[in-house]
Parts: structure tokens; sequence; C-alpha cells
């Protein structure tokens, strides 16, 4: 019965399409180190919500069901509280997060 089978086995790997591309762990953002002593970082930006792009705080405020919307005190408490720029104030939280690792 095996012996059958195998000529169906060769037939999927050559008609499989190809994998597709792909970093290596030791090369992928969410896992780089500076070597000796391994310290492991991870990319962060606060770009990646809208918030230094001003995409939450314009005309438009965005989505209502945003979590910057539904949120808003939370995420817009430092500017108001210290009349800082949005910018400012968000760079200076990712420094403090970044500071009390």
């Amino acid at each position: 019965m095996k012996e059958k089978n195998i000529p169906l086995l060769k037939e999927a790997s050559v008609s499989a399409p190809p994998n597709p591309p792909s970093l290596p762990l030791t090369h992928a953002y969410s896992h780089r180190h500076t070597g000796t002593p391994p310290i492991f970082l991870l990319a962060y930006s606060p770009l990646a919500m809208g918030i230094l792009s001003g995409k939450y705080f314009g005309d438009d405020r965005g989505p209502t069901d945003a979590r910057l919307n539904l949120f808003r005190g939370r995420y817009s408490e430092g500017e108001s509280r210290y009349s800082l720029s949005n910018a400012a104030t968000k760079l200076a939280y990712s420094f403090q997060l970044w500071k009390d690792l």
C-alpha cells in the first residue's frame, strides 16, 4: 500500500506552490539582539497607532469606535495638563516607557 502512495507524494511535492517569502527568525524585526550579553530588542513606533501623524486629533478624529476615541482622556491627558504638543507628549511617553525597562 505504501509503495502505491509514493508516486502521489512525489507528484504533490512537485505541484505544491512555493513557500511565501519570509525572514528567518534571527533576522525578523521582532527578534533583534545586541550580541553579548544577549539583550533582545523589539521595535515599536507610536506612528503605528496614528498618534504622531495626528490622525485622531485633527478635524476628522478618525472612526468613532477607535481605541483612541473611546479612551480619549487617557491618550490626551498629557497635552491638556502640561500644554504640550501631541508629538512631544507621545515621544516623552515612549521615552519614559523605554527608561523604565
